[in-house]
């Protein structure tokens, strides 16, 4: 399995997946000139996608999918069924490539899917964890706060992209938020600080530490990539005396590819 982030971020998410004849993204929040752009810049061809697994409803995960139905018909975009309701109302181009999500688990292709709701201010988040053969990647996005079924759910995984959205002391001083915002962001269906990402990730390796992070969906406004890894880095090793092996999801910019 192979994978990398076209972007990641408030200005767009938009991941791609691939195994044995099988490509798939993980939502399409970016331009379609952007998605196949990042695709085609590591030899990948857009019209080889055959899914999108959507999250959630919120713009920054959706607003490239008319276009991209458009442009690629054959493309079926899976989401959870009330998601689906919404994005027929506002996309109806995309109606009859959708797909309803009424399994937990399913398969697209070569890959079993298995998609877990996490606590976010949209009408569902699902998270995902993708499997091909003895291979586990899962992405926890767009989540307030993390239970112990989540942690269980992914907790076996080769490689985690995960969010590590704000540094606390950042978002609280930030005088262009309002204080509503703010509460948004770090309630419990908000968006997870590097402080919560790096508890999750002390957890998972403490019983797997070969595992692989990327943190992702890093906020422009209240975070810095080098701060992230550092903050994040530093709470795990204090916590169980492991540094993580961590790597950056960046916005609007594609990553580096990711094998397993």
């Amino acid at each position: 399995m192979k994978l990398f982030s076209i972007s990641s971020g408030s200005k767009g998410n938009c991941l791609f997946i691939k195994a044995n004849k099988t490509s798939i993204l993980v939502d399409a929040g970016v331009s379609y000139s952007l998605i196949e752009k990042g695709l085609l810049n590591n030899g990948e061809n857009i019209f080889n996608v055959s899914a999108v697994l959507i999250t959630h409803e919120h713009s920054d995960h959706t607003k490239g999918l008319a276009v991209l139905v458009k442009k690629c018909p054959q493309i079926k975009i899976y989401a959870h069924y009330s998601v689906c309701e919404i994005l027929k109302r506002t996309m109806p181009i995309i109606e009859s490539n959708l797909v309803e999500i009424l399994s937990p688990v399913f398969y697209v292709e070569d890959f079993l899917v298995s998609a877990f709701k996490v606590p976010h201010d949209s009408r569902v988040c699902l998270n995902y964890s993708i499997f091909e053969e003895d291979k586990k990647f899962s992405i926890i996005t767009d989540c307030g706060t993390v239970v112990p079924r989540i942690v269980e759910e992914i907790k076996d995984s080769n490689l985690i992209f995960i969010e590590s959205n704000h540094n606390i002391d950042m978002l609280k001083a930030n005088k262009d938020y309002s204080s509503n915002l703010k509460a948004r962001i770090l309630s419990e269906h908000g968006h997870l600080s590097n402080n919560a990402a790096a508890n999750i990730i002390s957890k998972i390796m403490v019983d797997n530490p070969k595992c692989r992070f990327v943190l992702c969906h890093l906020s422009s406004n209240n975070n810095t990539y080098e701060l992230a890894i550092k903050e994040v880095s530093s709470i795990v090793k204090e916590q169980i005396g492991i540094l993580p092996e961590l790597e950056v999801a960046k916005e609007l910019v594609k990553s580096d590819i990711f094998e397993i």
